[in-house]
């Protein structure tokens, strides 16, 4: 009964900046789309810190008051906090089976968590943290909630960035590896051990990685737009019908882009994830692993002005 009635979506890292912006943007957009319904929501915000995601769970509650979408308010949406952190398989498990007891399926993953360092002193232990956060733990989120999300109809979203686009790799080999429609989970695996030995090495620049204080950052992006692609395929050779998109968030006013930029996280920040987890099925129907920002779909093979790996303000 509890799977049927209620709808649950997941977003990590959400105690602040981008992730905490879509978890209210989600339950501002889901009272507004759905007048009427009786259909309950539940979004789950997770953060690896349980005092700081206490407390945006207090935030959003105060924040969403007047707007008397949650359930304590009356409305059809409960905002739950949990400790959640995405490097630990063992807290990952813990989760899913506290969701999988609970409720059975997740509608939505929204794998938001990640970091941002700037590559200077210790370069090898930069990139290999950065990796660690941003592509392995992400990989393996999606693989231990995979089998609860929902079935047909179920989405999961990867909160990347343009700097993931391949023109950022200046080696032709490497954009044609991670470009190739046959390219495996264990594939993209292959390509990122290689770029880590080819920093630990010092010859990541001159074998066509990207350069520059951004270059771990760069990589997790490719390799995470990279596996989107790969798990929608792998689903739809499975039969199952269940999205997995990327969202670029734009240049957003958080921590990691020292709060240069030019946007806030609860506008444009937010949008396109908010759309992507609540939209009619019919109105992103127009293919699976695609790369999405401002609602629309991107190329990731495509250079765009904004996406340079020299300047790091560009960080979302």
């Amino acid at each position: 009964m509890v799977a049927k009635d209620t709808r649950v979506i997941i977003v990590t890292g959400a105690n602040k900046g981008i992730g905490k912006a879509i978890v209210k943007g989600i339950a501002k957009e889901y009272a507004r789309d759905q007048p009427g319904a009786s259909q309950k929501l539940v979004l789950y915000l997770t953060a690896r810190d349980t005092e700081r995601g206490t407390l945006a769970l207090q935030e959003l509650s105060s924040e969403l008051k007047k707007d008397r979408v949650l359930v304590s308010d009356g409305g059809l949406v409960e905002i739950k906090f949990f400790q959640l952190n995405v490097i630990d398989d063992e807290s990952i498990r813990k989760f899913k089976k506290v969701i999988e007891n609970e409720y059975k399926f997740i509608d939505v993953l929204i794998n938001n968590a990640g970091i941002a360092r700037i590559f200077v002193d210790h370069k090898l232990e930069i990139a290999q943290e950065t990796l660690e956060t941003n592509y392995y733990a992400l990989k393996k989120v999606t693989e231990i909630f995979l089998p609860i999300i929902r079935n047909p109809g179920g989405r999961i979203l990867h909160l990347g960035s343009l700097l993931g686009i391949l023109p950022n790799l200046s080696s032709e080999k490497l954009q044609k590896a991670f470009a190739n429609e046959q390219l495996s989970l264990a594939g993209i695996d292959t390509l990122v051990e290689k770029y880590l030995k080819d920093v630990e090495k010092g010859v990541h620049v001159s074998e066509g990685w990207p350069s520059g204080d951004v270059s771990p950052y760069v990589v997790s992006k490719i390799a995470l737009i990279s596996h989107a692609k790969a798990l929608s395929r792998e689903l739809a050779a499975q039969g199952k019908q269940i999205h997995v998109h990327v969202v670029d968030p734009g240049h957003i006013k958080t921590d990691m882009t020292d709060y240069a930029a030019p946007n806030a996280p609860g506008t444009e920040g937010a949008d396109t994830a908010t759309f992507l987890s609540l939209t009619d099925e019919s109105n992103i129907n127009s293919g699976n692993g695609l790369f999405w920002r401002d609602r629309k779909i991107r190329s990731w093979e495509t250079r765009y002005v904004e996406a340079s790996v020299t300047d790091n303000r560009f960080f979302n």
